[in-house]
């Protein structure tokens, strides 16, 4: 039971993250880079940058957990949901409803910070479940090749 529960939610996770990069990077950078803008978090000048590296971490996590390497998958997606989830409280403390680019140019809409809250948190969770779920693993093959 464990295993397809851990397995759908990497494909899910996975597929999310992928979706979310290669949506961005087909797009046009110029509208990742304004809803990024539109936190009013980042300096001027880091903005675009951010809006370069986000996606390709996005696709990175994404592809990471589809492979062996899924707890560095799940450690990266879990980074990008903490910050993401960062950055809405941020934009709900300043009283902002920043632009949702988070699909690329075609979800470009304001949004409620409350909702990224909990699309974050719910990212956050499933990441860091499926981290735990790894380090569990670990531990226990460890704990079996001590034994033998």
């Amino acid at each position: 039971m464990n295993f397809w529960i851990k397995m759908i939610f990497r494909l899910v996770l996975g597929g999310l993250f992928i979706w979310a990069g290669l949506s961005k990077l087909a797009g046009d950078p110029q509208v990742f880079a304004d809803g990024v803008a539109s936190f009013r978090f980042f300096p001027e000048g880091m903005v675009n940058g951010i809006a370069l590296v986000i996606p390709a971490l996005e696709l990175v996590a994404g592809t990471l957990l589809l492979t062996r390497w899924m707890r560095l998958g799940a450690l990266l997606a879990l980074m990008l949901a903490w910050g993401f989830l960062g950055l809405f409280v941020w934009a709900l403390v300043q009283g902002i409803a920043p632009e949702c680019v988070c699909f690329g140019s075609k979800s470009f809409h304001p949004t409620s910070p409350t909702f990224g809250i909990i699309r974050a948190l719910a990212v956050g969770i499933a990441s860091g479940w499926l981290y735990l779920k790894t380090l569990q693993n670990v531990a226990r093959d460890r704990g079996t090749a001590r034994a033998e």
